[in-house]
């Protein structure tokens, strides 16, 4: 068997067109094991589940990417595959094409209202430098409750 346990698998949509091409030149190592493209495409297979993120960060998608991507949606058919993006399935439709988008519609879409707000880990970095500038503590005792005993 070539994978004893079935591990999960998060990258970047970059991260992951950077690794099938390190294996399709057989330079992708795992420890001491080189892994070849082929091994590498069973491995995100077989994985429990599958996350990419930043999915449609790039204004321009090249071919590699494109194929990463889509070959990704295809051979997580039927298995856990979480896909992360910023943009909507509309704007990831003008940003792919809609063999992509419509793989994505097809399994369960979450949309989150209210999309177009500023980045929230902006407000917290800057509330939290505020804090430290003004000498307010960042870190806090954590609170016990008194359990009635």
């Amino acid at each position: 068997m070539l994978f004893r346990s079935r591990p999960s698998y998060f990258y970047t949509i970059d991260e992951a067109c950077e690794e099938n091409i390190l294996a399709q030149k057989g330079e992708l190592t795992w420890g001491e094991y080189t892994s070849s493209v082929r091994e590498w495409w069973a491995r995100l297979e077989a994985a429990r589940l599958l996350v990419v993120d930043e999915l449609g960060t790039r204004s321009q998608v090249s071919d590699h990417h494109y194929a990463t991507l889509k070959r990704i949606i295809d051979c997580r058919h039927a298995k856990p595959l979480v896909l992360i993006s910023n943009l909507s399935l509309q704007d990831l439709h003008h940003r792919y094409d809609h063999r992509i988008t419509d793989r994505l519609a097809a399994g369960t879409v979450i949309r989150f209202p209210d999309v177009t707000r500023a980045d929230r880990r902006q407000a917290t970095t800057t509330t939290t430098k505020s804090a430290a500038a003004s000498g307010e503590g960042c870190l806090r005792e954590p609170e016990t409750r008194d359990s009635g005993a």
